[in-house]
């Protein structure tokens, strides 16, 4: 995006585009590689609770957590159309507490120490997992495609390091508070 920026016009307005234009790309990348973070630590808290639960009763759990999965999409999809179904004047108030339904939906999906929940968390993992391994695959590709292929690597190198530095690092705090 930086060479992108740096082959706009001369004018000040293209130049302050392209400014913008990578100031975003690096606010994304910085936002991805947080998100990257994250995912790995949720991956290995969930690995752990899969390595102590029994595989035949998860694979017992399996329609289960299907089920509550196919319930909590129709919930939010009844949900949808009945906001749609609201005025205006009543959507600054709904909004937040949809949020607030899913947080709390997420927030006890994720303490619920059943072996459905547990099957459910995993498939919402691997779903998760898909698709955002899918969007950096396809912005990596696409980065490249608009600017120089070596530019993106070195970048994405970088970035990775640092994702990497950061992730040891909020371990490190998260264990130097632990031991308090």
């Amino acid at each position: 995006m930086l060479a992108g920026a740096a082959d706009a016009a001369s004018d000040w307005l293209d130049r302050l585009v392209g400014c913008l234009m990578g100031f975003c790309a690096a606010l994304g990348v910085g936002i991805l590689g947080v998100g990257f973070v994250s995912l790995a630590n949720l991956w290995k808290e969930l690995v752990l609770q899969l390595k102590n639960a029994k595989i035949s009763s998860l694979l017992l759990s399996i329609p289960l957590a299907v089920i509550g999965l196919a319930l909590g999409l129709g919930v939010f999809m009844a949900l949808g159309m009945f906001l749609t179904k609201l005025s205006d004047s009543w959507t600054f108030l709904t909004r937040p507490l949809l949020w607030g339904m899913i947080a709390v939906m997420f927030y006890s999906l994720w303490k619920g120490r059943t072996h459905a929940a547990l099957m459910l968390r995993l498939i919402l993992m691997v779903s998760f997992s898909v698709i955002i391994i899918t969007a950096a695959a396809f912005a990596f590709w696409w980065i490249s495609s608009q600017t120089a292929p070596l530019l993106v690597v070195f970048l994405s190198a970088i970035g990775t390091l640092n994702a990497t530095f950061y992730s040891r690092w909020v371990r490190f705090a998260a264990l130097k508070n632990n031991l308090r």
